[in-house]
């Protein structure tokens, strides 16, 4: 069931909760074929809602730039990934930090 309260927000990054399909909105794909696979991360870029039912409509940005509008149920949060049993985050992800949300520049950064 959608709620009319936003989960996210605009510039989290998140993950997809399940495969995305083409629901015809990408003429240049074939229908129902694959856009992006369950698990695969992304960062919201607009959050807006449906005129008709007021239902949240996340525009999300995953690979090579391509936007897709998703629903909560599409969605899930993002793990910046496991942490060591001594309490220590890999090397490589101590330097990743968010760019700030929806200022044009989305995704994160290398510090």
């Amino acid at each position: 069931m959608e709620t009319n309260n936003p989960r996210f927000e605009c510039g989290q990054r998140v993950r997809a909760a399940q495969n995305l399909f083409n629901d015809g909105s990408y003429s240049e794909q074939t229908a129902n074929a694959m856009l992006v696979r369950r698990g695969e991360a992304g960062d919201i870029v607009f959050v807006t809602r449906r005129a008709d039912t007021g239902t949240v409509v996340y525009l999300v940005e995953f690979a090579l730039n391509q936007i897709i509008g998703c629903l909560d149920s599409e969605l899930m949060q993002w793990c910046s990934g496991a942490v060591r049993n001594n309490g220590e985050r890999p090397r490589y992800e101590a330097h990743i930090q968010p760019v700030s949300a929806c200022t044009g520049l989305r995704g994160y950064a290398i510090a």
